[in-house]
């Protein structure tokens, strides 16, 4: 993440973002990107596994934005509570130029 971001560690793409899934999505999409979220993981009655994929723009510390595709997954920890895991794909990477 702190790569995809252009951080120079884990602790500044912490603060770039605020910790916080809410920092990762670009400021214009996030209201729709919550929305699908939501509405995959909670109002689909076969998502037991409450999994989730969205596509929207990340804002880089440099000021640059990127594309990405995010797949999601909700679990609860008996420890953490609820934890949401993304992983996000770059879809300006070389490795995957000229796929869909």
């Amino acid at each position: 993440m702190a790569n995809l971001f252009k951080c120079d560690s884990i602790n500044e793409f912490r603060d770039h973002v605020g910790n916080s899934f809410r920092g990762i999505v670009h400021p214009d999409e996030l209201e729709a990107v919550e929305e699908k979220i939501k509405k995959q993981q909670f109002s689909t009655k076969d998502n037991e596994n409450h999994t989730d994929y969205v596509r929207y723009r990340i804002v880089c510390k440099d000021g640059t934005e990127k594309w990405v595709d995010d797949f999601g997954r909700l679990v609860h920890d008996t420890t953490f509570g609820d934890v949401y895991y993304v992983f996000l794909l770059d879809l300006e990477d070389r490795i995957f130029s000229g796929r869909n």
